[in-house]
């Protein structure tokens, strides 16, 4: 062994949620899911030295050194570990875990540890997640977030998951299509339960799993582009997956490879969840804008969007979260406040959507505050593409990684 590790031949695994599910479930259960995810990248190949409670490192040294193989065994390694169900003591539980590559140096090891491990160079912003509460009540809310997601990621794996999508139409002109948006649908009683599909998403992000959602998500709608070259496709991405980690490397590069597709995709970040790093967001956002594909600016209004981040990124389309148009429906002060927000939005973007159009009121009010693109059930219901879109993550299943990875299915 060298004194200094190669960064293309050690990454580093870290499980983000350790203290959370340490709290929701003890500390004999967090440490067992580290066990677990330890024995997986043991199994796949990787020599582990551990670092801390909540992270180790893995050494690749007898796999080839050429950066590309490293970047693509690190994004399957994290969708693989992302899904991997952690059982122990009757509980089961999903990680929030990122891989990286990472820069090491002045390191010594001692019986499979390593001693320094303060020498790691980041090369990607971290996961950050809500902070833990400790206490039963958050506890408890914890439980239930994580059994929500597990049925989500159990429907998603098997089939029971399904892209929609729904028109953004020109007012006055409804075949003037500006792009369609892929909505989730999901074949499970999840869609009749209050945890459909945008309950999932919030849910997802509270836990710090919805990277894997976003990432199947794009990957569904960028094969779709690849197919049929006539079609326009915008999809969702959390604020949360806004990092340039390997996980995104592989997709950004067919964009790249595929200027025709990306100028036929739009990405639509939903700021439900505020951003944990503002310059690696816009980093990332910068990197998608140079392949050529669109950034879209979703349920502007609410949430988290700042004006910093609408400034620093340049979107092409605004979308006014549809509670500004419904309020505006019997409140003139509000339809003034629709009126300037669109006309501010206009500064920002070449194009501003209203989102929510229900009926032919919604129609009249979004046309008195100058909005020329709608979307809506009394535009159009979402429907499936034909042949149908399915979600599924198991894109990448004919790899020897699946094997040891979902065990919850």
């Amino acid at each position: 062994m060298s004194d200094a590790f190669d960064v293309r031949t050690h990454c580093l695994v870290e499980l983000r949620n350790y203290a959370h599910l340490a709290a929701a479930y003890g500390d004999d259960f967090a440490a067992a899911a580290m066990r677990k995810l330890q024995l997986c990248t043991h199994l796949w190949g990787g020599s582990v030295f551990v670092i801390g409670s909540d992270c180790f490192l893995v050494s690749l040294a007898q796999l080839p050194h050429e950066e590309r193989p490293l970047i693509a065994l690190i994004e399957r390694w994290q969708c693989a570990l992302f899904m991997t169900a952690l059982n122990f003591g009757g509980v089961t539980a999903l990680p929030a875990v990122t891989v990286e590559a990472v820069s090491v140096s002045s390191v010594g090891l001692t019986d499979g540890c390593l001693r320094y491990p303060d020498e790691l160079e980041r090369h990607v912003a971290p996961l950050s997640l809500p902070p833990v509460c400790y206490g039963k009540r958050w506890a408890l809310s914890y439980e239930r977030d994580m059994e929500v997601a597990l049925t989500f990621y159990r429907a998603l794996a098997q089939g029971q998951a399904n892209l929609v999508f729904q028109p953004i139409v020109q007012h006055g002109a409804p075949s003037s299509v500006l792009y369609q948006e892929a909505l989730v649908r999901l074949d499970t009683g999840l869609s009749q339960s209050n945890s459909g599909p945008a309950q999932v998403v919030h849910v997802l992000e509270r836990l710090g799993l919805v990277r894997v959602l976003d990432h199947a998500v794009m990957m569904a709608v960028v094969k779709r582009l690849e197919i049929d070259p006539f079609i326009q496709l915008g999809c969702n991405i959390s604020a949360q997956s806004l990092s340039s980690d390997a996980l995104w490397e592989s997709l950004i590069e067919r964009l790249v490879i595929n200027p025709d597709v990306a100028a036929r995709l739009t990405l639509e970040i939903t700021e439900t969840a505020p951003l944990s790093n503002f310059d690696a967001a816009c980093i990332f956002v910068r990197r998608l804008q140079k392949t050529g594909c669109r950034i879209a600016l979703d349920d502007f209004g609410v949430g988290h969007s700042s004006l910093a981040f609408a400034n620093a990124i340049n979107p092409h389309v605004i979308k006014i979260d549809s509670t500004y148009v419904h309020a505006a429906r019997s409140d003139l002060s509000a339809a003034d406040r629709l009126r300037k927000l669109v006309a501010f939005c206009q500064t920002l973007a070449p194009y501003v959507v209203a989102e929510g159009i229900e009926s032919a009121d919604d129609i009249e009010l979004a046309a008195v505050a100058n909005i020329r693109w709608l979307q809506g059930y009394c535009i159009e219901r979402p429907h499936p593409l034909k042949p149908q879109v399915d979600l599924c993550v198991f894109y990448e299943k004919e790899t020897a990684l699946w094997g040891g990875a979902y065990e919850f299915l």
